[in-house]
């Protein structure tokens, strides 16, 4: 819950499609076909481009017939009729089997249609055709991509920049890199993509992204601020940029990107809990509280809310509340060994030693490597002046290299060190 893991989905995004139109005197003259898209900062950016026809003098019927038959497929496909552009692209290598550009045009219909496979065939056919093909390997790329087969990928969009590079597709096989965790190597992509396009929002959030992940914290939020000079209600910018500052401890500015973020969606439930997180480790538990209590109304099931909750109670001391809380947590999480352990300090703290013991040993039974649930026991065996019991659990503790003062102290007290 501590960090939201924002990644764009690797998916086919269509910015243009090459459309090749034909002038009275049935020559070929490049135009472009644009396409609604959804939310950039949603999907990579997947870089189809116009296709270069090379220069030629005359053009045979059957080439112009497919080229009419490739702009009617695509006139459709802009309408959304995508079986009848594929109808309409087969229909034209029917008439002109070695019409590269109707099988690119097909196989990004196909990507359209989730079909990959059928796309990297239509794919593999445009670059036997025209081996210079960038855009066909570039989009190959992605469809590999959506597959899961990312090396694939790679080895297409590196293909795609030594034909033509461009910040599309250094932003892809970045995301590929960044798939395959060889994060360094993302981020020298993503780097390239933004010296290619200072204004990639995207590539600026991923690489945002990956200097947190690294520990790169000041790095990260100067990516992140860069994505809000160009986009002030990219609300993972706000979110992700919280994370940063509140890993170097500026909790007042984490503060405020979450805030920011929920003015954006007062729903956000990880904002709230991050915001209600960082009010506690200021100090603030009362508004935490608040965050917590407003989280658990949106998902009542949250069960570190209830965790959280409670901790922020029994620090301001409402141990019953806090017990309350505590509770919940657990019928949700029996196996949770820290929401046992701390309602067993807060048993220990209303005088419910007993109870409280049955946590502490229940914390234990569930991970017996929770070292402080052995010397929260003690202490509560000592309280009931079972020594013994106190000092074994004491040692226990410390032969599992938890030795904070008190401990050594009772230790030595009881001539047990």
């Amino acid at each position: 819950m501590s960090q939201k893991e924002t990644y764009c989905a690797f998916a086919l995004a269509l910015t243009m499609i090459a459309v090749v139109s034909l002038s009275s005197d049935g020559h070929a003259k490049p135009s472009v076909l644009e396409r609604s898209l959804p939310d950039a900062s949603a999907l990579p950016v997947v870089q189809i481009g116009p296709h270069i026809s090379r220069p030629q003098q005359t053009r045979s019927r059957a080439h112009i017939l497919a080229a009419e038959l490739v702009n009617s497929g695509l006139a459709e496909a802009s309408l959304g009729h995508d079986e009848k552009a594929l109808e309409l692209y087969g229909a034209a290598l029917d008439i002109k089997p070695d019409y590269a550009l109707a099988y690119y045009n097909r196989g990004n219909t196909y990507a359209k249609l989730h079909q990959y496979t059928r796309a990297i065939i239509d794919f593999d056919q445009a670059l036997l055709i025209d081996p210079l093909y960038a855009q066909a390997y570039s989009n190959r790329g992605t469809a590999y991509g959506a597959l899961r087969i990312y090396r694939r990928a790679i080895e297409d969009f590196t293909s795609a920049i030594e034909l033509k590079p461009d910040s599309n597709v250094f932003y892809n096989r970045a995301f590929a890199l960044d798939l395959l965790g060889a994060y360094q190597d993302a981020i020298t992509d993503y780097s390239r993509a933004i010296d290619y396009n200072r204004g990639h929002v995207t590539a600026l959030f991923n690489r945002g992204h990956l200097f947190n992940g690294l520990g790169q914290h000041q790095r990260a939020i100067e990516d992140f601020t860069r994505v809000l000079a160009l986009d002030p209600t990219h609300i993972n910018a706000h979110y992700n940029r919280g994370l940063a500052y509140r890993w170097l401890k500026n909790y007042a500015a984490a503060v405020k990107d979450f805030s920011a973020a929920l003015s954006i969606n007062h729903d956000d439930e990880q904002a709230l809990y991050n915001r209600g997180y960082t009010f506690d480790l200021m100090g603030r538990h009362s508004q935490a509280i608040e965050d917590y209590s407003r989280l658990i109304e949106l998902v009542p099931d949250h069960t570190a809310a209830y965790y959280n909750r409670a901790n922020a109670k029994f620090r301001l001391r409402e141990f019953g509340l806090a017990i309350e809380d505590y509770t919940r947590a657990l019928a949700l999480d029996p196996m949770d060994a820290n929401a046992h352990n701390n309602r067993g300090l807060t048993y220990e703290a209303l005088g419910f030693v007993d109870r409280a013991i049955e946590d502490f040993s229940r914390a234990i039974e569930i991970d017996p490597s929770l070292a402080f649930a052995f010397g929260n026991r003690g202490s509560a065996y000592e309280a009931k002046g079972e020594l013994a019991r106190a000092i074994s659990d004491w040692k226990e503790q410390y032969k599992l290299g938890n030795r904070p003062g008190w401990l050594i102290e009772a230790l030595s007290r009881y001539g047990a060190l």
